[in-house]
């Protein structure tokens, strides 16, 4: 950029266009889709609604994602919790897709040679906001809220690798910075923090092959206190409330085998392209760039590592397509550095990705004009008197119920009871015990009788009587 118009003529430009693919693609939480909140994001910005009230998460409500997450959700909540009006969960969500960006920019000015051309960095975002589009899903969710960090900590490595020929001194600052971004992508999903993981793996593989071990030393121990920065006001606050043994079960040990009991899904046609073309066409252009350039660098295995880990990560988790997500950096990561020399053949690739995506989204504008459109969902629930609100239970429904209408849960199992129980049975136990000891005023679960839970099924036949039903939801009354 030759001067200050044309710098900020360009940021303009970029914040417009981030922005634009936010309001359009975050379908449960943008402005545009004011009755649409989804269902993971509805259950996250539920816990962030309880946390205000005084609840703790894993406590007195449970999920599995970790809770710096949640946090996150509480401070989207000062704002209120719809979509209209001072929406700052939104606003959050812009900021976070700003930084990611930003440090993308960054990563890019170092890595290609052509530090004064701007096209060649549009083309590769757009590429890759084209493939985010998708993967963000509803938006909101724990893959999309690490994106910040793990490019910060990719612009970090980039940097590294570019002084590593001079100097193979890591600066301590960095591994601080890596510290504090691990620490938040794991007390948000740890799975989201591998690529990162495999990018300093091979640094800390140069340090020791060059015997740099005041280095090693001084980066460890920055990269552990960066790590405590975050983990150490977490633990002791969920400590304090009497919680902490919930929270390390929830977002480490189930989050694990949540993981291995849904992982291995096999795709094919649309579906298999949309999640996997990405990373094959990631895979070859690095392919091809190294046998063209002819050297292996520091960088060079640094990329390998990251392409690897996650590529390994999501042909083994991959049930969801907003796992994906994380790949976005990757990707942005790989085109920045082939585009640079050796006249590699990137446009090719990126016009193959956008037009694929474009495609893709093209197809769904009929449902975004209609979730746009979409009036208030489950407004029966209004019939409930206020005074009952306070202890109900939904079974397998979408947590927007709890999070419009006021609704408290008798159990913290509040949403998803198929998917938690099916990784941890004996959470069921509890959740029934808790029916029985404390009974829910009212029940709401699917009229179909598809509870997937048959004890609950009894309970409703036994002590519950139908009052009125919407959109294949059946609403009990408990029998007074």
């Amino acid at each position: 950029m030759k001067n200050r118009t044309d710098r900020i003529f360009f940021y303009l430009s970029l914040l417009i266009l981030l922005t634009g693919v936010m309001l359009v693609c975050s379908v449960g939480t943008s402005p545009l889709y004011p009755h649409n909140f989804s269902y993971d994001s509805a259950l996250f910005r539920f816990f962030g609604k309880e946390i205000l009230k005084g609840k703790t998460p894993y406590l007195d409500i449970w999920d599995h994602k970790g809770p710096v997450l949640y946090f996150i959700q509480a401070v989207g909540a000062l704002g209120g919790c719809t979509n209209k009006g001072t929406n700052v969960l939104f606003l959050m969500q812009l900021l976070s897709m700003y930084l990611s960006f930003f440090f993308l920019f960054k990563t890019y000015l170092l890595l290609t040679a052509e530090k004064s051309s701007l096209w060649k960095f549009t083309a590769i975002t757009i590429c890759s906001l084209s493939v985010l589009g998708l993967t963000i899903e509803s938006g909101n969710l724990s893959e999309e809220w690490c994106l910040p960090m793990t490019c910060c900590s990719f612009y970090l490595i980039a940097a590294y690798a570019q002084q590593s020929a001079k100097s193979h001194e890591h600066p301590p600052i960095h591994s601080f910075i890596h510290g504090i971004g691990l620490g938040m992508m794991t007390m948000i999903r740890p799975n989201n923090a591998l690529p990162v993981c495999a990018g300093l793996f091979v640094i800390g593989l140069d340090l020791i092959f060059n015997k740099m071990w005041k280095n090693i030393l001084k980066n460890v121990l920055t990269g552990l206190l960066g790590i405590c920065c975050i983990w150490l006001p977490v633990i002791l606050w969920f400590y304090a409330r009497g919680a902490l043994n919930e929270m390390i079960y929830a977002a480490f040990t189930f989050n694990l085998n949540y993981s291995a009991y849904r992982a291995h899904t096999h795709y094919t046609g649309t579906a298999f392209i949309t999640r996997y073309l990405p990373i094959l066409l990631s895979a070859l252009s690095l392919a091809v760039f190294w046998l063209k350039k002819r050297t292996f660098q520091l960088f060079d295995g640094i990329m390998a590592a990251i392409l690897t880990i996650s590529a390994w990560m999501l042909l083994t988790t991959n049930v969801y397509l907003h796992y994906f997500t994380i790949f976005i950096p990757v990707l942005f990561l790989v085109f920045a550095c082939c585009s640079n020399r050796y006249n590699f053949p990137g446009a090719i690739i990126l016009l193959i990705l956008c037009v694929w995506f474009g495609w893709q989204h093209l197809q769904r504008i009929p449902d975004l004009i209609s979730l746009h459109r979409q009036p208030p969902m489950f407004t029966e629930t209004e019939k409930i008197p206020v005074g009952e609100r306070n202890a109900v239970i939904a079974v397998n429904m979408p947590p927007e119920l709890y999070l419009n209408y006021g609704l408290e849960p008798v159990s913290r199992f509040c949403a998803y009871q198929h998917v938690h129980f099916g990784t941890a049975p004996e959470l069921k136990l509890e959740f029934l015990d808790t029916l029985e000891q404390n009974p829910p005023n009212w029940i709401l679960a699917f009229c179909s009788g598809e509870t997937h839970i048959p004890e609950v099924q009894e309970l409703i036949d036994r002590d519950y009587i139908y009052r009125f039903d919407q959109s294949d939801i059946c609403y009990y009354q408990h029998k007074q």
